[in-house]
């Protein structure tokens, strides 16, 4: 006897056809399936069919629909139009084959795709249709019925999808912006309804009546009923708060708050949804008290109606509890079917012949003036640790490319895409050691720069750039060949390095402009290798400078030694020093500028010189001192001009020398003193003037010198002096004027020389003294002019004394 026997059209009450393969290839025996909304519907058939030799490889991914006849007279069958995505060979019953299928959306292709993406500058719209299109779905396949008010609210400049699939990554922006979706027939094909508000869903509600438990049922259902309904209501909380920072708007607070219900207990609390502004979080806010609000009262019941579909509506009727009968959105609904009975007949196998022939519903629904809001079941996928970058420009990378905020663009290696220069990713922020107002440390990265992103609580899309790591085509500049070294080397060809090699410690500075180095402690070694980009800086000579224990030098070309454990400066330029406060020096000194020196100081400056200190200028030196200037020296001084030198000093001026001065002057010399001037000099003083010589002293000028002196001026001599000079010398005094001298002192003036003086002048004399004079010389005293003498002497109190304590020549 045969068991099986092919159902005739009006038996058929569940029905299975392959794209593939002729219709009425197979009979349902029986099936269970689930569908909800924001997710893939899933139907699991038991089919019988008579060609046993069905390739069932050929049929995954293939088109597929099951349809769902109600029973009732001019009814409508609900049709599920999808995927195979699982077919199976079960077993074979004399001529009849047993299979297994599993019914999908088309969207279960998205779960095949499984990547890592960047996508730029993209509002809600464009991400959903980027991301359905990627897995190959057309416009007949989806419908974006989405808020534009919102859309235009939401646009990312970053957004990272990071080892998931397109459905997770679907999903999880979906429940976090409110959108949700369900499938409908439209034209004999399924679309995928994409939306975020109820007033889309088709206004087209089934009607249910309520037929009491323990009625007869007559097989499949010739009417549209449901047995049973209960309501669950939930506790909600009394409000929702979300609170953000942005980069962007650091100094602002980003917060949310939503109220969910008054009379509910308890609040939440979120934090950190890179959120851009306070409309963007309380939209947010809004949402997710939505999502809590729909979950309040859920109806859920049964039926053994075919047609209800989530995203559809339902309206109840006949309930006892009058409340309860109104309309609905369904939210969830579980199918279970069999039509075995009518099929199988007589297979004398218990667990394949079901009994009766049944359809029933179980489902889940709230009112429809609800808005549904999906749950966020999706997380958000966490990057662990740091993910290698490459910076990213469009110009050739000579030079770093940033935005206003310091930001940079990367290439991220994951990305599938092929994307143009500067539009791998949004601008990315750098971390610094060191950052604050008007303050901070940054080195530029430039284009093909590999560094290392974190990000910021593992979202991937907040990265932040920590730091910056060698390779083979960016190597480290500190390798084997230089492992005592610390350095800083700029693209520019700037370079910083600390040497710690035992007895060669330094710090070496380099510019490739004008071949600028400046070497501190030990000079740098010669290069190891041949061919460095840097080897000019290592070919300074040896010997040392100095700025702290050895000599300061700085001059065009190379013109740098000096003694250990100091400091030298080369430059092919000008050198400038500039203080607004206290300069001081503790050391021997050598100076020599073959150029201009220009030195300005507006406050106090110390020159202390516990050794000897030899300054020699070329060219023109000026000094302006706008404030007291104390010069000390217990050493040899030595000065020569070879160029004109102005001095001008508007405060105290007091110059020390524990030992002998020596200055010379291949020019014109002026000093110009509106205050004191003190000179005390220990030693033997000795001044020379290739030109001429004029002082202008507003104030008191007193010299000492203990030991002889000597001064010569090529020149005209000038010395005017508003006030008191007294001058004193404790050795021979020689002074030789090749020219003029002119004499003016508006005060008294004192004359002490402890040895011989000799005065010669080879032009003409003038010596004029409105005040008190005394002049005292123990030794010989010589004056010898070769041109008329001329003496102004105006004594109002005392009347001019002259002393000489042994022989007084004078020639005119």
């Amino acid at each position: 006897m045969n068991a099986f026997s092919q159902l005739n059209n009006s038996e058929r009450r569940f029905t299975f056809n392959s794209d593939k393969l002729a219709e009425n290839t197979f009979e349902v025996a029986r099936f269970e399936g689930e569908e909800a909304l924001s997710a893939l519907y899933r139907f699991e058939l038991l089919l019988v069919s008579r060609n046993g030799e069905i390739d069932e490889r050929s049929l995954v991914g293939t088109s597929a629909q099951l349809s769902l006849n109600d029973g009732v007279e001019n009814g409508n069958a609900t049709i599920y139009r999808g995927l195979i995505q699982e077919f199976s060979y079960e077993y074979r019953i004399e001529s009849w084959t047993f299979y297994r299928a599993i019914l999908a959306p088309k969207l279960w292709t998205l779960n095949t795709y499984i990547l890592s993406e960047v996508y730029l500058n993209k509002n809600r719209p464009e991400i959903f249709k980027t991301i359905l299109e990627n897995a190959g779905l057309t416009h007949n396949d989806f419908d974006l019925r989405l808020s534009d008010s919102a859309s235009d609210a939401f646009r990312r400049d970053y957004i990272c999808q990071y080892r998931e699939s397109y459905w997770a990554f679907i999903s999880r922006w979906a429940e976090r912006l409110g959108i949700y979706w369900w499938y409908e027939e439209i034209d004999g094909m399924e679309k995928a309804i994409f939306t975020d508000t109820r007033m889309v869903h088709n206004d087209n509600a089934i009607t249910l009546h309520y037929q009491p438990p323990g009625e007869p049922e007559a097989g499949i259902a010739r009417t549209r009923a449901y047995q049973s309904l209960r309501r669950i209501a939930q506790n909600l909380p009394r409000q929702l708060v979300i609170r953000d920072y942005s980069a962007d708007r650091a100094s602002q607070e980003l917060k949310g708050t939503a109220q969910v219900d008054q009379a509910g207990t308890g609040e939440i609390h979120l934090f950190g949804r890179k959120l851009k502004s306070n409309m963007e979080i309380e939209q947010r806010a809004r949402l997710h008290a939505e999502m809590l609000l729909c979950r309040a009262d859920i109806f859920s019941g049964g039926s053994n109606a075919t047609g209800l579909r989530c995203g559809h509506l339902i309206r109840l009727e006949q309930h006892p509890r009058a409340g309860f009968n109104r309309r609905y959105l369904l939210t969830e609904v579980k199918h279970r079917g069999s039509q075995a009975g009518l099929l199988l007949d007589g297979l004398g196998i218990p667990a394949e012949s079901g009994g009766n022939d049944f359809y029933s519903a179980e489902f889940s629904a709230i009112p429809d003036n609800v808005q549904f809001r999906p749950e966020m079941k999706h997380a958000w996928p966490m990057v662990t640790g740091s993910i290698n970058a490459f910076i990213d420009a469009e110009g050739s990378g000579k030079y770093a490319e940033l935005n206003e905020n310091g930001e940079y663009k990367v290439q991220l290696p994951f990305d599938i895409t092929q994307k143009q220069a500067d539009r791998g990713s949004a601008w990315i922020r750098m971390a610094t050691p060191y950052a604050g107002r008007d303050h901070g440390m940054h080195f530029p990265l430039h284009k093909g720069t590999e560094v290392l992103l974190s990000f910021i609580n593992g979202d991937p899309d907040q990265p932040v750039i920590i730091a910056a790591v060698p390779n083979s085509v960016t190597p480290n500049v500190v390798t084997n060949e230089n492992e005592t070294q610390s350095r800083i080397q700029t693209a520019g060809g700037n370079s910083l390095e600390f040497e710690d090699m035992e007895n060669r410690q330094g710090i070496h500075l380099f510019s490739p402009v004008a071949n600028t180095k400046i070497h501190i402690g030990a000079q740098p070694p010669k290069p190891k290798a041949a061919g460095s980009d840097t080897s000019d800086f290592w070919q300074a000579p040896e010997g040392h400078g100095d700025t702290v224990e050895g000599n300061l030098a700085s001059g065009e070309g190379n013109v740098v030694s000096g003694e250990l454990n100091g400091v030298s400066i080369e430059t092919g330029g000008l050198l400038f020093e500039a203080a607004i406060g206290r300069i001081s020096f503790f050391a021997a000194s050598n100076e020599t500028i073959t150029g201009a020196k220009t030195e300005s100081v507006t406050g106090l400056s110390t020159e202390i010189m516990t050794g000897g200190k030899i300054e020699t200028v070329t060219g023109l030196c000026t000094e302006t001192v706008a404030g007291d200037k104390t010069e000390t020296i217990t050493g040899l001084c030595t000065e020569t001009v070879a160029g004109g030198k102005n001095e001008t000093v508007s405060g105290l001026c007091i110059e020390n020398f524990n030992g002998d001065k020596t200055e010379s002057v291949l020019g014109d010399l002026t000093e110009n003193t509106t205050g004191l001037k003190t000179e005390t000099v220990a030693g033997m003083c000795t001044e020379r003037f290739n030109g001429s010589k004029y002082e202008y002293i507003v104030g008191t000028s007193t010299e000492s010198v203990l030991g002889d002196k000597t001064e010569t001026t090529t020149g005209a001599c000038v010395e005017s002096i508003q006030g008191d000079k007294t001058e004193t010398v404790t050795g021979d005094c020689t002074e030789t004027i090749i020219g003029d001298k002119t004499e003016i002192i508006t005060g008294m003036c004192i004359g002490n020389v402890t040895g011989d003086k000799t005065e010669t002048i080879s032009g003409s004399l003038i010596d004029g003294v409105f005040g008190d004079r005394q002049e005292t010389t123990v030794g010989v005293k010589t004056e010898i002019s070769t041109v008329k003498t001329q003496e102004i002497e105006t004594n109002v109190l005392t009347a001019t004394i002259l002393m000489t304590t042994g022989c007084a020549i004078f020639t005119a």
